[in-house]
């Protein structure tokens, strides 16, 4: 909490006082909650993805037969418990971007992507035993949630720790006060 929490929350309101200028750089995290979700589910396809350079939504709409935001939406499903409407209430856009017929791409993806299938029912099996699921940080999700939203803390509440990490990390590592940083969701 004294580590992350409070410099984060500083990090945040000192962005609020200060009037916004243009930043001179970005950093970027490219594809990070799938990066996440290939660490949880060790799902050798989108580690090879990841491992040789391609783009890891082109390599799953390959493996599908569909195109690159229906793969990002049917992955994004899988995580929610494959339950379209928890889905909506994070990315209401990748719902719009699934493709009709959800029973028949769900089974797409058990023989597609059987390890990441297992590793999200793995995940959600564990939260219904342990009565509690974690970040890769140590946040925790307590019981009484549906078991999608609860895969989904863990993947998406990883990559949450992970950027609020970094940016306390820039923050305390800055060379000048004059130095903002924004963060964009």
């Amino acid at each position: 909490y004294q580590s992350l929490s409070v410099p984060f929350a500083k990090l945040q309101a000192e962005a609020v006082l200060r009037e916004q200028r243009p930043t001179a750089w970005w950093i970027a995290y490219d594809h990070l909650w799938l990066r996440v979700a290939a660490h949880w589910t060790g799902d050798p396809s989108l580690r090879s993805a990841f491992d040789n350079g391609r783009i890891p939504y082109e390599a799953i709409a390959g493996l599908l037969g569909c195109t690159q935001e229906e793969a990002q939406a049917l992955l994004m499903w899988q995580v929610y418990g494959r339950d379209a409407t928890l889905l909506g209430q994070s990315f209401p856009q990748a719902v719009e971007s699934l493709p009709d017929n959800l029973p028949a791409w769900g089974l797409r993806l058990d023989k597609s992507l059987p390890a990441y299938c297992a590793g999200i029912s793995t995940m959600q099996q564990a939260y219904w035993q342990n009565r509690k699921m974690q970040t890769l940080y140590g946040r925790i999700l307590r019981p009484g949630r549906p078991h999608g939203e609860a895969s989904a803390f863990a993947i998406f509440g990883t990559v949450e720790d992970i950027t609020a990490n970094a940016a306390v990390t820039f923050w305390r590592n800055r060379t000048s006060p004059d130095i903002v940083i924004n963060l964009i969701k």
